[in-house]
């Protein structure tokens, strides 16, 4: 999946097409790129996305958002849906 920020229009992007641990992920114009699509791995009512082009998943670091190894239970990786 490509996840696009219905304000902006942008995707959620890995910087660079790295994929190194660690590296930030933003908002990037959309290009359809392997660092811009995302697989949603569901864990009950929660979910993580996992980078189609590093298999790492996003994580909430200090109120940013980078990829690092996935750890299934960890809060910091699991996203829900909502309307807020």
């Amino acid at each position: 999946y490509a996840i696009v920020n219905a304000d902006s229009g942008k995707c959620l992007d890995v910087n660079d097409g790295s994929k190194d641990d660690g590296e930030k992920i933003q908002q990037w114009n959309c290009q359809g790129s392997a660092n811009q699509q995302w697989k949603v791995v569901w864990q009950g009512d929660t979910f993580s996305l996992v980078s189609v082009n590093s298999g790492l998943c996003a994580n909430v670091e200090d109120d940013q958002l980078k990829q690092r190894d996935c750890e299934g239970g960890k809060d910091s990786e699991r996203f829900a849906t909502g309307s807020d």
